[in-house]
């Protein structure tokens, strides 16, 4: 399938009850994308169903949102946008990028909902579930317990007698009588098992709450249950050697296994299946795979990557990120490439004359105290870029930009042209910018010439005599 198709049950080829899936998965994401996006709005519509009232079929739309959806579904771009090599070379690309910014999701950089996040939501009720019902049985039956045999000397035998050592006794003259105390405890390898599986799960409960906008009464429930078992059931020193023990060691799972009552042992077979599910971890490139994400942000985002690599050769210079957020790459102490936020203090005419936003570029380029640069992704072809695209770029470059003559504004675009469109006059130069991954070796050299119109002469003279042989 690929974006904006819309198709109905049949032509996906869907069973009722995976459309019902589909349906209730759909859903369940709207409030998720609608908060992914307040901050940073998405041109392309969410995934949707259409219903047509007159021939009461029902049709399912993914909008501009690519990734694999429940039933086996799995949307692609467009192919006279993306065609599907370029499509796996944009995510393979971005991938490599998000991992050189070392973060731990791709979720931190675009809208990202993962199916399988909500499908983990749903492994993790099933093993709280099961895990909640052993545990009654458990309480039910007494918790196993750990006996310790104790032999003792002295002359009020308290448990069974050791015949041959308080015959040993009395042959030295002894009156005392050996005897065995057992000592019982709960300090059992299955109840420690148990309170480690309750803690784990309340955790991952907790955590789900905090990063889930669709909390379901049956998750908070489960949390408070697991974490009134360990608080309520055992002593805080059985919970501490709990949390020390390594239950993924095999011996201690074995001793657990070999003394634990037969009825009880498939608690251990639940935390071996919920272990191997906690391994399966799922790489960078998987997550811009299979999460559903909106298209034209990874455009966006490779366009990004683009400018970061020409700026390199440029400059001859790594980037550094002043904070934790894609924001701004500083080169050099005055040349800064700001990312998507907002740019009021560079503001010329709309912020400090009409108290109004400027707006957020997609990229801008500063030196000094001067935006010398900016650039606006489109994830269009060039006949169905709008008049209000230019616009919002005509007002970026008029409120952000001195006109001295070199200042330079460009849509980046979906083509196959290796050069630009350009318009030019006395204070600004305007192009359109065509910019495929298929021509993507010829379109950065024309990327990069624009860039070197707009830095500092001494910066790219130097940078060229380096690499000058």
């Amino acid at each position: 399938m690929i974006t904006y198709e819309t198709l109905s049950r049949e032509k996906v080829g869907l069973t009722v009850d995976e459309w019902k899936d589909l349906r209730q998965f759909v859903e369940e994401i709207q409030p998720i994308i609608q908060q992914e996006t307040e901050n940073e709005p998405i041109e392309s519509s969410p995934p949707h169903f259409v219903d047509n009232d007159s021939s009461k079929v029902t049709r399912f739309s993914p909008g501009g949102w690519a990734g694999r959806y429940p039933g086996g579904i799995t949307v692609r771009p467009r192919p006279d946008k993306l065609n599907r090599y370029e499509y796996e070379f944009l995510l393979s690309e971005l991938a490599g990028w998000i991992e050189l910014w070392d973060l731990p999701t791709a979720m931190n950089v675009l809208p990202l909902v993962q199916s399988k996040a909500l499908e983990r939501r749903r492994i993790l009720l099933g093993y709280s579930n099961a895990l909640i019902e052993f545990s009654e049985e458990a309480v039910a039956n007494r918790p196993p317990v750990a006996i310790n045999r104790e032999r003792r000397v002295d002359s009020n035998p308290g448990g069974t007698l050791d015949i041959n050592r308080t015959v040993q006794e009395r042959a030295t003259g002894s009156r005392s009588i050996a005897y065995y105390d057992l000592q019982f405890s709960f300090n059992h390898p299955l109840n420690l098992l148990l309170l480690r599986f309750h803690i784990e799960l309340s955790q991952e409960l907790d955590q789900l709450i905090d990063d889930s906008v669709l909390t379901e009464s049956a998750v908070r429930k489960n949390k408070e249950y697991h974490q009134q078992f360990v608080e309520s059931r055992f002593s805080p020193e059985l919970v501490d050697k709990a949390l020390q023990l390594d239950f993924s060691d095999p011996s201690l799972i074995a001793q657990a296994q070999r003394e634990s009552p037969t009825q009880l042992a498939e608690i251990i077979d639940l935390w071996e299946a919920y272990q191997a599910e906690q391994a399966l971890g799922v790489s960078i490139e998987q997550q811009l795979t299979i999460g559903i994400k909106p298209v034209e942000k990874l455009y966006e985002l490779w366009g990004l990557t683009i400018i970061l690599d020409c700026l390199k050769d440029l400059t001859g210079l790594e980037p550094t990120r002043p904070g934790d957020e894609l924001r701004t790459f500083e080169f050099t102490p005055k040349i800064t490439l700001h990312y998507n936020r907002s740019l009021e203090e560079y503001s010329r005419i709309l912020s400090p004359r009409f108290n109004s936003n400027p707006g957020r570029p997609d990229y801008a380029i500063s030196v000094g105290n001067d935006i010398v640069w900016i650039g606006d992704a489109k994830y269009s072809l060039a006949d169905n870029i709008g008049l209000e695209d230019y616009q919002r770029l005509l007002s970026y470059t008029v409120d952000l930009m001195p006109a001295h003559g070199k200042a330079t504004a460009t849509i980046l675009y979906v083509g196959e042209r290796t050069t630009p469109t350009t318009a030019s006059s006395s204070g600004y130069t305007i192009e359109q910018t065509p910019l495929r991954p298929k021509e993507h070796e010829e379109q950065i050299s024309v990327i990069k010439e624009q860039l070197s119109r707009s830095l500092p002469e001494s910066v790219v003279e130097h940078r060229l005599s380096e690499s000058s042989p």
